[in-house]
């Protein structure tokens, strides 16, 4: 044979890959197939192709030993993250931190130190069982290596930017070269080979191109070293939080933290966890570096670089008036987002921040205000070249960010919209809507469209790359268009008047049928009573898939104000300044205003909250008209948006004296029906009787008979056009009888049947929990068995179940008795359970009336249930 590689059984590199689709288009199989069979030893099977004979399947000689592994994604179903737009949420509160978290934070404790010049040095938490879970990983990173290096090759320009940026790594001491990968030794250290690989920023001021390592690279032990270090708590506050801080302040500051994470030092024993496969010259052999600082791409590392600023805090903070406190709570990350109420004031909280964080080895740079004055005596090179400031939660580009314009002093919303020319489907739109991205809320109405329309496709129920209906289409592609309008609106990033002398807080909430949302205004008035209005922020929520009644929307957008307000008033340190909150609910109001234990529990339970965190602060009655966040709750399209002035400012009367607001006084009182007040109830217990057509007919034909003329009499009433044969049809009469057995069912299995309709299992102590019941199409009873493996009939595999004491299992009873008299007991029982089952009686004793109408030696066989009729049925079922 000719073989296509004679060297099958040596791993040499992929000359090209092929899809299945191209193996079998192509014809590449010429035909024949020879199997070597040699005992005890595994070889291959040679397949002939148009390329010459290849080998497959095992062989001897393979050098690589096989492994078998098995992936379980545990990651969140794409669909429960999709659900949780339209989940009854309100705004996420810090939860108490693990016991992980607690021992990472009792780590660093006891673990961080500082060199001479002051800059921190950390060790790395790391989990039980570290040093044994940690395999080698120097293979893989070679393979990745080499798979960079030819990446590079392609890219002249990138491999420069690359070598650039380990270049100032190695120069700057935050890497250090060990030796050539052949001659280097572990020496009995834990060691982990880093893979990395370049990400881009083109929003970046300053580097373009960065290099990111990859700390959940597996090992041989399938465990990567992100899996044995601990990750440790968030520490700061959310982006939330310090914007609306950051919107407090007269004169803002805005700075970063230059190469932040590698400005903390990792402990030389940690060291060898860090290390790296890389060459500045492809002539030159591959060597080995070790990163010498806290690097990007490890779990920990967000956690000790944010934990190290805030140590800097509390070691040398008290020395520094302003810098102190800012430190603390004004980072988001590397980015410093602070201010002051004057420019003298400013001044020094931007010189003592850099000292302070001098005093850590931190380089404050990008400064930006939007009062040059303070920035006047720092170097060119210190201040940001751009006017306007990204804020950014994550890396990624966003379709829609906020941004802080310098010069003028205002937020806008940057918009990056796409263009489809082929079908938008429901992964696009899905993705557009992810894109949007307004911590503070300003364009609130505006994203609220979008995700209000997100949930109407998603009811849709078409697959993700599925073209959408033509109705959802044209509605986005009109949203998808104005989106640029957005550019145009910006406001103030300042919320308070100048020389504000009195500020309130005045938070509208309002709900509709497919969303709800709060939204909270400022309002400062100067020294000669002007007042000025402005929006801090809002949040909205779409209505839940399952509809919950308009009030209690509007009590959710009752909630969800209270935590916006609790929100932004810590935020702003502002706790104990008057708040108005304002609703167009009737219902709500009167929830809120009487003792929780008033209402039923969904009810009470939100009332119990929102008047704790309101306490001391009204609600008062706002007319539909005037209150902005209706817009929230509804939605609005950008071109509709961006002239509202109701949204931008509040309602006119709020900017007026207190005695022109409306009346602090409750409406009417709204209908009983609808406020849900907790009732007495009182359960009278009575004892059913059976339905008094089963006592005036004892016969089952004529039962049948007279019960199918009823039928059709009630039929001819609601249609007097529907034709009738002079005589009943077989599938009147069958009908007939699932109505008396519907009708009997009813009244005996009530809990039955409400569990089997809403798919739950039946109570325990239920007589047909052994016999599988189901519902059928009528919503009748059947019970189920082995028999559903059989040949027979539905309705013989699968009988109608009826309580055996019941007057109308006696009728039927007797009916089949008088056909199958001479056939005996047995034959009566079987042939009576081909359509219907008699629960809690396997033999005809239950029926004392035909007790007499068998010899008494059958109904002893019977009584036993020791008969191969009766014993085969009890096994069936």
């Amino acid at each position: 044979m000719e073989l296509a590689d004679p060297e099958f059984f040596v791993s040499g590199p992929i000359d090209l890959v092929l899809g299945s689709q191209f193996f079998y288009d192509f014809h590449l199989l010429d035909g024949g197939r020879i199997q070597i069979c040699k005992l005890l030893s595994p070889l291959p099977i040679f397949v002939n192709t148009v390329f010459g004979w290849v080998a497959a399947g095992e062989s001897e000689w393979s050098t690589r030993k096989a492994t078998v592994s098995c992936h379980v994604a545990i990651a969140e179903p794409l669909d429960k993250i999709i659900e949780k737009f339209w989940a009854i949420e309100e705004l996420s509160e810090k939860p108490l931190r693990s016991q992980e978290e607690k021992d990472c934070e009792q780590h660093f404790q006891s673990t961080f130190t500082r060199d001479e010049s002051g800059r921190y040095i950390v060790q790395y938490p790391k989990r039980n069982g570290f040093h044994d879970k940690i395999g080698d990983s120097k293979g893989a990173a070679l393979r990745r290596f080499r798979q960079l290096e030819k990446r590079l090759e392609r890219d002249s320009d990138l491999r420069d930017h690359y070598n650039e940026f380990l270049q100032e790594y190695l120069a700057m001491g935050h890497m250090q070269l060990i030796g050539e990968m052949e001659d280097t030794l572990d020496e009995g250290r834990t060691t982990y080979y880093l893979p990395h690989h370049p990400v881009f920023k083109e929003s970046s001021s300053t580097t373009k191109v960065r290099v990111v390592f990859d700390g959940s690279a597996k090992t041989t032990t399938n465990h990567s070293l992100n899996d044995t270090l601990l990750t440790g708590p968030v520490i700061q506050d959310d982006l939330l939080d310090i914007m609306i801080r950051f919107r407090k302040h007269a004169v803002a500051l805005v700075a970063d933290v230059a190469k932040m994470y590698r400005q903390v030092r990792i402990h030389p024993e940690d060291a060898s966890l860090q290390r790296i496969l890389w060459r500045f010259d492809q002539a030159e052999p591959i060597k080995v570096y070790e990163l010498q600082t806290a690097t990007y791409g490890l779990a920990p590392s967000s956690f000790l670089a944010t934990r190290v600023l805030k140590q800097l805090a509390i070691d040398a903070g008290d020395k520094y008036e302003y810098a102190g406190p800012a430190v603390k709570k004004d980072f988001y990350m590397d980015d410093f987002l602070s201010g002051a109420e004057s420019i003298s004031k400013a001044k020094r909280l931007r010189s003592e921040v850099q000292s302070l964080m001098t005093e850590g080895g931190f380089d404050l740079r990008k400064w930006s205000s939007n009062q040059p004055e303070v920035l006047a005596d720092l170097p060119s090179t210190a201040l940001e070249e751009q006017s306007t400031l990204h804020f950014d939660a994550e890396t990624k580009v966003k379709t829609l960010g906020v941004v802080w314009e310098t010069g003028t002093d205002q937020l806008c919303v940057e918009i990056r919209a796409t263009e489809y020319d082929d079908q938008w489907t429901k992964r696009k739109i899905f993705s557009e809507i992810a894109q949007l991205y307004d911590p503070l809320g300003i364009v609130s109405p505006v994203i609220a469209w979008a995700k209000i329309r997100m949930q109407h496709l998603w009811l849709v129920n078409i697959d993700w790359d599925d073209p959408i209906p033509r109705e959802i289409e044209s509605k986005w592609n009109d949203f998808h268009s104005q989106l640029p309008l957005l550019k145009q609106y910006k406001v103030p990033r300042y919320i308070f008047s100048s020389e504000a002398t009195t500020v309130q807080f005045h938070v509208f909430c309002d709900a509709s049928e497919v969303g709800y949302g709060a939204c909270i205004y400022a309002r400062s008035a100067s020294k000669e009573g002007k007042a000025q209005i402005q929006l801090i922020a809002a949040k909205s929520r779409v209505a839940p898939i399952k509809r919950l009644s308009l009030p209690r929307l509007e009590l959710c957008a009752a909630l969800l104000g209270a935590k916006l307000y609790t929100r932004v008033s810590a935020a702003l340190g502002m706790e104990g300044n008057p708040c108005w909150f304002w609703s167009d609910s009737t219902v709500t109001l009167h929830w809120i205003a009487a003792p929780p234990n008033t209402w039923q529990t969904f009810v009470g339970n939100r009332t119990s909250e929102i008047q704790l965190l309101t306490h001391g602060h009204p609600w008062n009655h706002v007319k539909g008209t005037d209150n902005p966040a209706d817009h929230v709750s509804r939605g609005m399209l950008p071109a509709d948006f961006i002239v509202d002035i109701l949204w931008r400012n509040g309602p006119g009367w709020l900017a007026d004296e207190v005695d022109k607001w409306p009346k602090h006084v409750h409406p009417l009182l709204p209908n009983e029906d609808i406020l849900e007040r907790k009732k007495t109830v009182l359960v009278v217990q009575s004892t059913s009787q059976e339905n008094p057509l089963f006592e005036r007919y004892s016969s089952f034909g004529r039962l049948v008979r007279i019960t199918a003329y009823l039928r059709r009499f009630i039929t001819r009433c609601r249609s007097k056009h529907h034709a009738y044969e002079a005589f009943l049809s077989t599938v009147e009469l069958q009908e007939a009888k699932q109505t008396l057995v519907k009708v009997v069912q009813q009244e005996v299995f009530p809990e039955e049947l409400i569990q089997l309709k809403q798919k739950r299992p039946i109570p325990s102590k239920s007589p047909l929990k052994n016999r599988y019941p189901f519902l059928d199409e009528n919503g009748i009873i059947r019970v189920g068995g082995r028999l559903n493996f059989s040949n027979e009939t539905y309705q013989t595999k699968h009988p109608m179940a009826l309580p055996n004491k019941h007057l109308l299992s006696r009728i039927i009873a007797a009916h089949f008795h008088s056909q199958c008299f001479h056939s005996g007991p047995r034959m009566t029982l079987a042939t009576m359970r081909r359509e219907f089952w008699p629960v809690r009686g396997k033999t005809l004793a239950n029926y004392p009336n035909l007790k007499d109408s068998f010899p008494r030696h059958a109904l002893s066989l019977v009584d036993h249930s020791q008969s191969p009729v009766s014993t085969t049925v009890a096994l069936y079922t």
